[in-house]
C-alpha cells in the first residue's frame, strides 16, 4: 500500500476517478484514490446515464459539449466501452 501521496481522493466514483485522472495528467505527483468497494459501484452506478443539454449560460453549454466529446473518445482513450449512444 502507498504510504505517502501529494493528493488523496476518497471515493472512486465518477467524480473521484475523474479528478484523479486529470490531476495525474497535470503532473500533481502521486495521486491515490481510496475506495471501500469497487470503482464506480456507489451512486455513480445508479445514475441515469444522461447528459443534460438545456443550459442558459455559456459555461453549462461548453461543459456539456466537452462531456459529449469525452464520451465519444472514451473507448479509444481508456479501452472501456461506456455504452454512450
Amino acid at each position: 500500500m502507498t504510504e505517502s501521496a501529494e493528493v488523496v481522493i476518497v471515493g472512486a466514483g465518477i467524480m473521484g476517478v475523474s479528478t484523479a485522472y486529470h490531476l495525474a495528467r497535470l503532473g500533481a505527483g502521486r495521486v491515490v484514490v481510496l475506495e471501500r468497494d469497487t470503482v464506480c459501484s456507489g451512486s455513480t452506478a445508479l445514475a441515469s446515464g444522461g447528459i443534460r443539454h438545456q443550459y442558459a449560460n455559456r459555461l453549462g453549454i461548453e461543459l456539456t459539449t466537452h462531456s459529449i466529446v469525452t464520451y465519444e473518445r472514451f473507448r479509444e482513450e481508456f479501452g472501456v466501452d461506456p455504452h454512450f449512444r
